[in-house]
């Protein structure tokens, strides 16, 4: 089993990938999401919990949330106006 600290080196490095797909969804003056970003919040949720990264899996998966509640049955959905200014923070 590798060490906690070795886990939490190798959940940074792969947060980098999954931090770069929710950048790539601005496009323009908003967000286009799809499944490739609900993918990858779901992904940082469970690893962030996994390494004892409770606040980062907390505020994932409250994004995944509203990220699928904004798609419903839709596959994909762009966000402009106030929510914007939401996930511009988030992303950050």
């Amino acid at each position: 089993a590798l060490e906690v600290d070795e886990s939490r080196e190798l959940f940074c490095s792969e947060a980098e990938s999954y931090l770069a797909v929710l950048g790539g969804a601005r496009h323009g003056a908003g967000y286009e999401f799809d499944d490739r970003v609900v993918r990858a919040l779901h992904t940082l949720t469970g690893s962030a919990a996994m390494v004892g990264f409770g606040s980062i899996a907390e505020f994932a998966r409250a994004t995944l949330n509203l990220v699928q509640a904004l798609l419903g049955s839709k596959a994909q959905v762009t966000v402009a106006g106030d929510e914007v200014a939401f996930f511009d923070d988030a992303l950050r």
